[in-house]
């Protein structure tokens, strides 16, 4: 019995895009709110693939500038490009610039500039060196000094600044938040992990160095400094109290 091999259909137009037209493949995007987010890939003679991206409406204009850029297939099969876009609902989108250069804007309402031979908005939402997508709606949004859960979709942190936030590897649908304080008399770094829902919801457990469980008074819950200043006193307690060999930290 002969099996035929699926071949994946392409659906090739032609855009008029600043005095040229520019073939773009649309097989591999969907329209997300009147709004679809295309990546277009051709291998070129160096056996390296040109990626072009870009947003268009239903029109099929162009709402964000097409950009190119030249990877290896392995950069983009796991979208490593720095011209990736990705499309939410509500019109919202995020728009990647370089490695640590993302930007959260409002489709219809952004305008773009050229800086340092950089298309990059001049009104975004805000900007972020990373982000971590968690479902359709939300993200981690990493920043330089603090990360945040976020709803894209809908423009609203939803939870608390921590200095960093990941997936649980534990508990499904649930996120490790951390604190961390270079403060402390007997380590160098205490690390505050707690866990946090999609919501912003905290638990009162925070886990130490060293296992050292620590319950946290609803009075300061979400409340950083305090926080930080409790499971330091926690945490310098079971050394003292545990005849530890705690060496002081000058």
């Amino acid at each position: 019995m002969k099996i035929k091999a699926k071949v994946k259909k392409t659906n090739i137009v032609n855009i008029r895009y600043e005095d040229k037209n520019i073939k773009l493949d649309l097989s591999r995007s969907k329209f997300v709110d009147g709004y679809m987010p295309v990546i277009s890939a051709q291998e070129n003679s160096d056996g390296m693939l040109d990626v072009i991206t870009t947003i268009i409406n239903k029109n099929r204009d162009i709402v964000v500038p097409i950009r190119t850029q030249t990877v290896t297939k392995e950069d983009f099969n796991n979208y490593n490009f720095d011209n990736d876009v990705l499309v939410f609902e509500n019109k919202k989108a995020i728009y990647k610039v370089g490695k640590e250069e993302y930007y959260v804007i409002d489709l219809e309402n952004t305008d773009f500039i050229n800086k340092d031979n950089k298309q990059i908005p001049s009104n975004p939402i805000f900007e972020m060196n990373d982000y971590k997508l968690i479902n359709k709606n939300k993200i981690i949004a990493h920043t330089s000094y603090y990360s945040f859960i976020y709803d894209v979709c809908n423009n609203v942190k939803k939870s608390m600044f921590y200095d960093f936030i990941e997936a649980n590897k534990k508990y499904k649908n649930m996120y490790s938040a951390y604190y961390f304080s270079d403060e402390n008399k007997y380590s160098n770094l205490l690390i505050i992990h707690m866990l946090i829902n999609d919501h912003g919801g905290i638990c009162n457990e925070a886990l130490l160095n060293e296992g050292v469980l620590a319950f946290i008074p609803n009075s300061i819950i979400g409340n950083k400094e305090k926080t930080i200043r409790y499971c330091d006193d926690c945490y310098n307690t079971y050394i003292e109290t545990n005849n530890k060999k705690g060496r002081i930290i000058h």
